[in-house]
């Protein structure tokens, strides 16, 4: 019996030395370290700005035509691009405009513009609105490449051209018309001594054919001619 009791304490002895050796290990920890030459710079997306021109009287637009070749026709409430007779004589009409960009800050990238044109169907010129008397009134938008002003420029001094849109014919007299001039803006904006507008005019000469629209001199200022431009800064 007591030889048993030995043995039972010379084991008891050993477990404790043994479990004084042993030592619980620390908890294990990472830093992951980031080296960069450069710092990291997070840039928030371009926000989108969208600006509407749609002048009144103020604004730039004007008609010349070649019946009467040193008149300036810029109060008219309405912009012609068509083939008619004047007193017997072929009269061929067309239309200037220009808006004014000076709202649009150094530096936007224009990612849009949209030119939209409204029929006149107020006033009897030959026809109430658009005509296709004899036969179709496709028209032509161009860019104008020479400077021009309203109260002065006639037939005789119709400005320079050089790229076109071509327009197709009306589908009723009361068409309004809505062009992609995103290119064409940009440009002017940035180019401001080399393009000056836009002018409009018919393909086909013979009368009577026309393309009547609004101008910023009409009584209803919701049908004068506008812009929606889309830029970000």
């Amino acid at each position: 019996m007591k030889i048993e009791i030995a043995i039972c304490y010379l084991f008891f002895i050993v477990c404790i030395s043994s479990c004084a050796k042993t030592v619980c290990p620390e908890p294990i920890t990472t830093v992951d370290t980031i080296k960069t030459s450069t710092p990291i710079v997070i840039t928030p997306p371009s926000l989108k700005t969208v600006v509407t021109l749609q002048p009144g009287s103020e604004g730039k637009d004007a008609m010349i035509n070649n019946t009467g070749p040193s008149q300036n026709f810029s109060s008219r409430t309405y912009l012609h691009a068509r083939a008619w007779t004047v007193n017997g004589i072929l009269s061929i009409e067309k239309s200037l405009i220009q808006f004014d960009y000076s709202i649009i800050p150094a530096g936007a990238v224009i990612t849009k513009a949209t030119l939209t044109f409204f029929a006149d169907t107020t006033v009897d010129t030959g026809s109430i609105g658009h005509s296709q008397l004899s036969g179709p009134n496709d028209w032509v938008l161009k860019r104008i490449t020479q400077a021009w002003e309203e109260t002065t420029v006639t037939g005789n001094t119709e400005p320079t051209t050089d790229l076109v849109i071509q327009c197709a014919a009306s589908t009723s007299p009361w068409q309004a018309y809505e062009l992609d001039v995103t290119s064409w803006v940009a440009d002017e904006i940035a180019h401001p001594t080399s393009y000056y507008g836009f002018l409009m005019q018919i393909n086909n000469n013979t009368p009577y054919r026309a393309i009547n629209f609004c101008s910023s001199d009409h009584a209803y200022p919701s049908l004068h001619p506008k812009i929606v431009i889309e830029f970000t800064k």
